[in-house]
């Protein structure tokens, strides 16, 4: 990428490094020094992005796309690459479990990709209404454990042709396996914390042939679906934004996520 001063730009704070064993088999996800030049500072007035990020995921930002709408590349690229790994059809009915900011662009994405019913596991109301808001086609206000009837239910009795788990726990990793139907996928989005482990039922997970999921990250291949996604204006990521604060009230807006409070805030210099 040629980027002169002054240009609209939109970026991922990693780039693969093009020549490791992962990146030649098409797994930049997994280059093996994706983390030594991970873009810091966010929060700076300025910031060095390293040559192999520009070389591979910097984009120019459009001028119909405002710059908060363009903050959205980076996690966006990390649920397309999840779902890039599925085979999706228009008739699949998808269960995502959890509706915060990752389950709900899992929603937004998936309608995007065409899938229409796309239900949301979510026991917590203002996260049901958010989720509704983004275009849920229903919702299961159950906790992940309590909801294999309801899915069946909205199934015919054969359980989602996927699953996307957005919670990072590992027990409802567990319970993801029993939503699924006979040849379904379970995505495995949420990702736990060093040294926990989750058990699964063998004889479901191979006479029901269960197709397990276990994304990472991105790859290029990802961010450009994903750019072409929000510049096509198909995630509605306007929704996402519960509040907008300046720099200066940083912590103000980091102590509502804290308390489970919106969705995304948008922090911008004060001058904006």
């Amino acid at each position: 990428a040629t980027v002169r001063e002054g240009d609209d730009v939109m970026l991922v704070p990693t780039g693969p490094c093009g020549e490791c064993y992962y990146c030649h088999r098409q797994q930049e996800n997994l280059c093996i020094t994706l983390m030594e030049t991970y873009v810091l500072g966010g929060y700076a007035e300025y910031l060095t992005v390293p040559a192999r990020v520009i070389r591979t995921n910097l984009l120019p930002k459009p001028p119909t796309l405002s710059f908060i709408e363009a903050a959205f590349l980076e996690p966006l690229s990390c649920v397309i690459f999840a779902l890039q790994q599925t085979t999706l059809r228009p008739d699949d009915t998808a269960v995502v479990i959890g509706a915060g900011g990752f389950g709900l662009l899992h929603i937004v994405a998936l309608r995007a990709l065409g899938v229409e019913r796309v239900y949301v596991v979510a026991r917590n109301p203002r996260r049901a209404r958010a989720a509704q808001e983004v275009g849920s086609y229903g919702i299961i206000p159950h906790a992940a454990e309590d909801a294999r009837q309801a899915v069946l239910d909205v199934t015919g009795g054969r359980g989602a042709d996927i699953v996307v788990e957005c919670t990072a726990q590992p027990r409802v990793w567990e319970e993801s396996l029993l939503l699924a139907r006979p040849g379904g996928q379970v995505v495995l989005f949420g990702g736990c914390p060093a040294g926990t482990t989750a058990s699964f039922d063998t004889y479901r997970l191979h006479y029901d042939q269960i197709r397990m999921l276990s994304p990472f990250h991105l790859t290029p291949k990802a961010v450009r679906q994903a750019y072409d996604l929000l510049n096509t204006g198909k995630i509605p990521v306007k929704k996402f934004i519960s509040g907008t604060f300046t720099l200066a009230q940083l912590p103000l807006a980091l102590d509502l996520l804290q308390r489970g409070e919106g969705i995304k805030y948008a922090v911008v210099p004060g001058e904006w």
